[in-house]
């Protein structure tokens, strides 16, 4: 039986703002948001809002959507709707090269 190798999220992180990339992980486990929140000292509230934001930038649905897009590790190109939503200007201005990452 072959042994899951740790992904690489850093693609998927760095399009995330700091609190977004904090729980990420959190959602690749079997937690509740209530659960996430405890653990972040943040209410289930707070945790629903980032949720909600992460599926946004990432362009998925649901957990379970998340999960594969993880499992792929193919980040979607951004959302020009969403990226007018994101409170941080610089997330803005990111655009998608040639090579597909993201730059300013």
């Amino acid at each position: 039986m072959s042994e899951l190798q740790p992904m690489n999220l850093e693609p998927i992180l760095a399009r995330l703002t700091p609190a977004q990339a904090q729980i990420l992980p959190m959602l690749l486990e079997p937690m509740t948001e209530a659960e996430i929140g405890k653990r972040l000292f943040r209410s289930r509230e707070t945790v629903h809002t980032h949720v909600r934001r992460i599926y946004a930038t990432l362009n998925v649905r649901s957990r379970i959507e998340l999960v594969r897009l993880v499992l792929q590790g193919v980040v979607p190109e951004r959302n020009e709707e969403v990226a007018m939503l994101m409170p941080n200007p610089a997330f803005r201005e990111l655009k998608p090269d040639p090579a597909g990452s993201m730059r300013a």
